[in-house]
């Protein structure tokens, strides 16, 4: 009977919001603490993703080259800001998350997302070095890529069209 799911239900929903408010803080506490992070990194707001905006640019610049550096030694294009190495992973990845809640279940899904999400933010908390930063925050941007489709998908499924 639906009486039986209730419980269930309810701490399901609790626990995608809680992941939904913690995924914004995680977004927000970098912008928050860019100093103490540039500092501690080495590195400049530019570099920690706090770019310019259109209204601060006077001259347009050319957008293929400027968010990416040739890597010297492998002659590919890496990012070269934290900010863009999760935006850049997490889009690339997102359809990942489509696919695997097809063949897993979503509770499954977001539960491997979240592990890597938190692990790589934590190891984040540890890094001395930029090129290291961009690393985890761009394999968090695959934790991220499984949690939030896959919670918006969940939530549509729980929620009936009543």
């Amino acid at each position: 009977t639906f009486n039986s799911f209730q419980p269930s239900r309810s701490v399901t929903t609790s626990l995608i919001n809680a992941a939904s408010v913690l995924e914004k803080c995680d977004e927000q506490i970098l912008p928050a603490l860019y100093s103490r992070v540039g500092a501690s990194l080495h590195a400049t707001p530019t570099q920690l993703g706090f770019g310019l905006t259109s209204t601060d640019v006077p001259v347009p610049f050319p957008l293929p080259t400027s968010p990416f550096r040739l890597n010297a030694h492998s002659r590919a294009l890496v990012p070269q800001d934290i900010t863009l190495a999760r935006a850049f992973v997490q889009a690339l990845s997102s359809p990942l998350a489509g696919v695997s809640s097809e063949f897993y279940p979503r509770g499954t899904v977001i539960a491997v997302g979240c592990c890597i999400w938190a692990t790589f933010t934590s190891l984040f908390a540890c890094v001395s070095t930029l090129w290291l930063a961009i690393v985890l925050c761009a394999v968090n941007g695959l934790g991220l890529a499984l949690v939030i489709p896959s919670v918006q998908s969940l939530t549509a499924d729980l929620n009936s069209r009543e």
